[in-house]
């Protein structure tokens, strides 16, 4: 009998524990709701969670980056924005890579700056296929003919998947 007891008791005592855990985890929760914004959609006695489209960093309008030309071999520069807004989009990865099988150059890439700019030096001149990939925008994709001694200039425009706007 006093086996059963000590089990019993242990039991008691571990859900105790795992009830404090969850306690104190869904207290952690609720205050981090309270200090960040949550939109909330009500129809009726249903409560959905909504698109949040508050900012959640400062808006840069998009610029150009400066590259240089090394003769004999072509440059590329271009800036990624958010269709509808012309802000740019930073951290979007822009690969490079060629079509020709002429071409001697591996692929080549690179992540936007904070104004969603991105420059390509030293190129081979060729044609390459441009794609750009962003987290949560549908991804892009163009052919570009890079020449000999001169800077080409691309825009990338991106758009949100499904039907949350956003800025």
């Amino acid at each position: 009998m006093p086996r059963i007891l000590k089990r019993t008791t242990a039991l008691a005592r571990h859900s105790r524990i795992a009830a404090m855990l969850v306690a104190a985890a869904a207290a952690a929760a609720l205050s981090g709701c309270r200090a960040s914004p949550h939109v909330v959609e009500r129809y009726g006695l249903l409560i959905l969670p909504g698109c949040d489209t508050t900012l959640k960093r400062p808006l840069r309008p998009a610029e150009l980056p400066d590259v240089p030309v090394a003769t004999g071999y072509g440059s590329l520069t271009g800036i990624v924005f958010r269709l509808g807004a012309g802000n740019g989009i930073d951290s979007a990865s822009i690969i490079l890579s060629p079509q020709d099988s002429t071409t001697p150059q591996s692929a080549r890439s690179r992540l936007t700056g904070q104004t969603g700019g991105f420059a390509f030096d030293s190129v081979v001149p060729g044609r390459y296929r441009l794609r750009a990939y962003v987290a949560w925008e549908h991804p892009e994709s163009s052919l570009v003919s890079i020449v000999a001694d001169r800077i080409d200039t691309v825009r990338i425009p991106m758009r949100a998947p499904g039907f949350c706007a956003r800025s």
